[in-house]
């Protein structure tokens, strides 16, 4: 979990209900603070067989290690990006909710092999202190600034006509989610 915004967290009911009619154990896994919100603002989901959950900035799975790294949210606060290690050296990001990030809390998102970043808009006007997420074109900076191998964009609202801009993209390794596509991760 990246932050405990309903537009990321509305969906945990139906989780916990997926898991226990499907007799399957899941672990929700987030900063401690966000876990802490999270489970204080559905407390019968904590105590929901079959799903737990686990406060923590870095969180190890065989092969895998994922770290959380708090970032700026523009005017709704902040978020945590997510570093995935893999023990074949391939590391690829999550960001899905970021605004006026600093230097300091971008150190661990350069030279991804993937970024999947949280993006709105095409270009967004509205004044900067009121604002949440990069826009397209500014996330498109971004990348390359993180040096970034390939960037997919997600968190999308309705500007986005994903056939026009997708023509519209200056780089090949960069793309738009969609409904059912999937990407192969090692």
């Amino acid at each position: 979990m990246t932050h405990p915004h309903n537009d990321h967290v509305a969906g945990l009911g139906d989780l916990a209900d997926l898991c226990y009619w499907n007799n399957v154990n899941t672990e929700v896994v987030g900063a401690p603070e966000v876990i802490s919100e999270l489970t204080e603002r559905f407390p019968y989901l904590a105590k929901r067989k079959g799903l737990t959950f686990k406060g923590t900035l870095k969180w190890d799975s065989g092969e895998t290690t994922i770290t959380f790294h708090k970032v700026n949210h523009g005017f709704n606060g902040h978020s945590y990006g997510i570093v995935v290690h893999q023990k074949q050296g391939e590391r690829w990001a999550y960001v899905s909710d970021s605004f006026n990030v600093t230097k300091e809390q971008w150190q661990p998102f350069y030279h991804l092999d993937l970024l999947i970043f949280g993006t709105s808009f095409w270009k967004e006007y509205l004044q900067k202190e009121k604002r949440s997420v990069y826009d397209v074109t500014e996330a498109m900076e971004i990348k390359a600034k993180l040096q970034a191998r390939n960037m997919v964009f997600t968190h999308l609202s309705h500007d986005i006509d994903i056939r026009k801009h997708a023509e519209m993209l200056s780089d090949e390794n960069v793309s738009f989610a969609y409904d059912g596509r999937e990407i192969l991760l090692p």
